[in-house]
């Protein structure tokens, strides 16, 4: 192959490659497109409320390439981070009792009135960092201090977020503790405009948990030869038949990721019942024209009175 055509391929992947990981990465686990997941309300058991916007301190924006460079820190404004989002879960789909809803709400009262203090402590935190990361001469053993205390405060509240999960557990029936499996897949809330039954679900999530291992072994695949690429392209020489290896190793890659996430969307509608299929179509092309189109389901125990 001539040198001109290796070239000319090159620069396709890298634009291809460069441009649409991300955006790839983030959709290939949606088995519909649908909006963003649904933060659950004021009734969420097992993880601390956001702040309103309005309630937020105001950030310096910074310019050119401290803007940019601002977007790596995004995960900073997340609550809870990672542990927030292991801990969302529906409730609802438990069919909670009465009781129930009354102990889990006093509950997450509890935690709310105790993880309050820490949650500002963080909120503070992260503005001390990014303050200290945007300086005009920014001092590293500040940053990295900072970057310690934020990832330790974040660590104690998601400590308390688990252990408050822990404590709802105890509220559970035997029958509704069988379900948490089941409940704290991702597909739940996705598809419960279906009305799918206890073991619809059942076989869903063991396919949705199967999709996901090979969608994490995949994805981290791609990010790898993504990073080996760049660092071919911008050596002083660059090795064309080693780039043009890459490149098809990537091809395969993301191949293999839509292949599998076809047999996983193949699979699941053998599951599903000829309503079921016309239904999930509709709220599909909804989605498609509009991502506030689909009407989402609730997500937290109705508002019941405290006993």
């Amino acid at each position: 192959m001539t040198n001109k055509k290796v070239l000319v391929i090159l620069l396709i992947y890298v634009v291809l490659i460069l441009t649409s990981i991300p955006v790839f990465t983030q959709q290939a686990h949606s088995p519909v497109k649908e909006p963003s997941r649904p933060v659950v309300e004021t009734e969420e058991p097992e993880s601390p409320a956001e702040t309103p916007p309005s309630q937020k301190p105001a950030l310096k924006t910074p310019s050119g390439s401290k803007k940019k460079q601002m977007e790596v820190l995004e995960p900073l404004q997340e609550e809870g981070g990672l542990w927030q989002q292991k801990f969302r879960l529906d409730w609802s789909i438990l069919e909670l009792s009465s009781d129930q809803k009354a102990q889990i709400k006093r509950r997450r009262k509890e935690f709310m009135a105790g993880a309050s203090e820490l949650r500002e402590k963080l909120k503070s935190a992260r503005l001390d960092l990014r303050d200290a990361i945007f300086k005009d001469q920014a001092d590293p053993e500040k940053v990295k201090e900072l970057s310690n205390r934020v990832a330790d405060l974040e660590l104690q509240l998601g400590q308390m977020a688990l252990q408050n999960l822990l404590e709802i557990k105890k509220i559970l029936t035997p029958a509704q503790l069988k379900r948490l499996p089941i409940l704290a897949s991702n597909f739940t809330r996705r598809w419960k405009e279906l009305d799918l039954t206890q073991e619809q679900q059942a076989q869903l999530s063991a396919l949705d948990q199967e999709f996901e291992k090979k969608r994490r072994q995949v994805t981290t695949k791609i990010q790898s030869l993504t990073t080996e690429l760049k660092d071919l392209i911008f050596q002083p020489s660059m090795e064309h038949e080693g780039v043009e290896k890459i490149t098809q190793e990537l091809a395969q890659a993301k191949k293999d990721l839509i292949q599998a996430k076809t047999e996983f969307l193949v699979k699941s509608r053998a599951i599903l019942t000829p309503s079921q299929l016309e239904k999930l179509a509709t709220l599909a092309t909804l989605s498609a024209r509009s991502p506030n189109a689909s009407p989402q389901a609730p997500t937290s125990p109705p508002e019941t009175e405290e006993q």
